[in-house]
């Protein structure tokens, strides 16, 4: 034969509490490690941004000397015309 016992209610609630503290306990966990990872990623593609914003200053800087080499060349390239004409003629 069986026997069909009733848990009191406080025993009930007490499972109750206990089970919703476990659930609770382990979906903030969950919580807590999903943010330090997100965290941390972060942190990285900071790194890459700062990274990638110095290589672009740097080529910025480049972009700078080769247009102002290439404008010399270009006020310049007459003269040095005219002066090998020069010595071509002299």
């Amino acid at each position: 034969m069986f026997t069909h016992s009733v848990l009191p209610d406080w025993m009930f609630l007490l499972f109750l509490g206990v089970g919703i503290l476990v659930l609770t306990d382990f979906l903030v966990k969950g919580f807590l490690v999903e943010i330090q990872t997100l965290k941390e990623k972060l942190e990285k593609y900071e790194a890459q941004c700062c990274s990638l914003t110095a290589n672009i200053n740097q080529l910025k800087l480049y972009q700078m000397k080769t247009e102002h080499q290439q404008s010399f060349m270009k006020t310049r390239t007459p003269y040095m015309v005219q002066e090998i004409s020069n010595l071509k003629a002299g």
